[in-house]
This record gives C-alpha cells, structure tokens and sequence, in this order.
C-alpha cells in the first residue's frame, strides 16, 4: 500500500513536464495529473507545481481519524540517460527510502 510519485519539469525545450506513480506492484504514467513548471532566473533551477488527486495517493478520499505515512522528498538528477541521485533533500529526517516505517505519520481531523 506504499506509493512514490515521481515529478519532472522536463527539460523546457523538447522534453516535457511528466509525473509517475512507482508501486511496489505497479509503474504507470500519470499522464492526466495537471502540473506547471518554469525555469527561474537563476540558472538551473525551476519551480514545479503539481496538483496530485488523492485517488492517485490512496485509491480514494482520505479518511477523517486515520493515520497515513507521509515523506516529502527532492531528488536531483543531473546525468541525463542514468538512473542517479546527485542530492535528496526530505522532510523525513531519518528516511530510509525503502522503508516507509522511517515516513512521519499525518491524520487528518476534519
């Protein structure tokens, strides 16, 4: 029941913004999820907004009362063609990616 959505703005050229949800028992595209990205003045950088359905999150509308594991994460990846990781930065200060007992936990109460 862990899901990963990974985001990328593209690379402002030919190469457009894309989102995918990484499963244990499935990768998919999500093709339809909105998102903007822009490149900032700051070489390099950009800013990415997306807007993710809680059905891609959780199949359905989150329950009141019930607690669900959270991680925020950035991961850069400079090399283009590669599967790497130059840098995470996460909210979770003890994240073990592969372990979601290592996420925070949100509730949510109304």
């Amino acid at each position: 029941d862990d899901v990963q959505i990974g985001l990328s703005p593209g690379d402002f050229a030919g190469l457009p913004p894309s989102a995918v949800r990484f499963h244990p028992a499935l990768d998919e595209s999500l093709a339809l999820m909105l998102m903007a990205q822009r490149p900032l003045a700051t070489g390099g950088s950009y800013a990415l907004e997306a807007e993710i359905p809680w059905s891609i999150l959780l199949g359905s509308a989150p329950q009141l009362e019930t607690n669900y594991g959270l991680c925020l994460s950035v991961s850069d990846n400079d090399q283009p063609g590669e599967a790497s990781q130059d840098s995470l930065v996460s909210h979770c200060t003890g994240l073990r990616v592969v372990d979601p007992t290592t996420w925070l936990t949100v509730r949510f109460l109304r």
